[in-house]
């Protein structure tokens, strides 16, 4: 396993999509989750952070990109060394697509997924989903045992690059798909990102996915429709986007055992969350994308 490794977490610059008014998403809960992670991790030698402290740093990371668009979006990925020394380094991103805002409606309305598969090319042309690009999500071949390096993000990541691996797509630090997934009759009109491996442990519990949060539909005791995420219970990464989710009331915590990997079918239509990309659609892919020629 490896012994030295950074903490990390990742904020999106938006100067044109705010949340909460600020054009970097969701400071306060990166900044609390440095914090966090720190002391579960035992570095005592991490001062106090605050947000006016990382903020600026982020600032720094965006300022030299002088030649970047007034509404260019940036990915900010934010490191904290055990010494406590903070850096943070700043890379265009894509437009957030569609309906990706956490603040939009639309794509909470769990009785739009009822009617199939809401994102592909059989949906009514009006429906308020069709052609929203969709996460095609692999099923992984092993379980993933939780571990403080799956409950803290780190720069230790060997666990979710080997279920990526398994799958056949390349580890997120590299620009493209693999060559296997280059060819899949899926991944043809897909980028890197929008490939991703959903984990479950070794109990047969979903977790997350290799860089995103997950939610599934649901019905609660009442019969109303949900967003059920789950538990940290299973070793998943409690990210930021996951808790503003819950605090906003968009999603619920499922209770321990209730999201199973035997309840994942083939073309299942869920939802995916970050704190750069926001919300999106992801699609149960029907069939393996690593076909054992990787």
């Amino acid at each position: 396993m490896q012994t030295e490794f950074n903490l990390v977490t990742s904020t999106r610059y938006d100067p044109v999509n705010l949340v909460e008014g600020d054009r970097y998403w969701l400071l306060s809960y990166h900044v609390d989750r440095l914090r966090r992670a720190a002391g579960e991790h035992g570095w005592t030698n991490v001062k106090a952070l605050t947000v006016d402290e990382v903020r600026l740093e982020c600032e720094r990371a965006v300022s030299e990109f002088i030649d970047a668009d007034e509404s260019t979006a940036f990915k900010i990925r934010i490191l904290l060394t055990p010494t406590g020394i903070l850096t943070a380094t700043a890379n265009a991103t894509r437009p957030l697509l569609p309906l990706s805002h956490p603040s939009s409606g639309e794509i909470f309305d769990i009785s739009l997924f009822d009617a199939g598969d809401a994102t592909g090319s059989t949906a009514a042309s009006n429906h308020p989903l069709a052609g929203q690009p969709y996460v095609s999500l692999y099923l992984d071949t092993e379980p993933t045992s939780p571990s403080i390096f799956t409950s803290t993000k780190t720069t230790n990541r060997k666990h979710y690059d080997d279920a990526r691996k398994r799958a056949g797509i390349r580890p997120m630090t590299t620009a493209s798909a693999s060559s296997s997934a280059a060819n899949h009759p899926e991944a043809h009109t897909l980028q890197s990102s929008d490939c991703d491996v959903l984990l479950y442990t070794p109990d047969l519990l979903i977790s997350e996915t290799t860089i995103r949060n997950v939610a599934f539909p649901r019905s609660s005791p009442s019969g109303a429709a949900i967003w059920l995420t789950p538990s940290p219970s299973t070793g998943c990464l409690p990210g930021v986007m996951r808790r503003y989710l819950l605090d906003q009331g968009r999603i619920q915590e499922a209770k321990h055992g209730e999201l199973r990997k035997e309840d994942v079918t083939p073309g299942q239509l869920l939802l995916v969350f970050n704190g750069v990309e926001g919300v999106r659609i992801g699609r149960v892919a029907e069939i393996a994308l690593n076909d054992g020629h990787t």
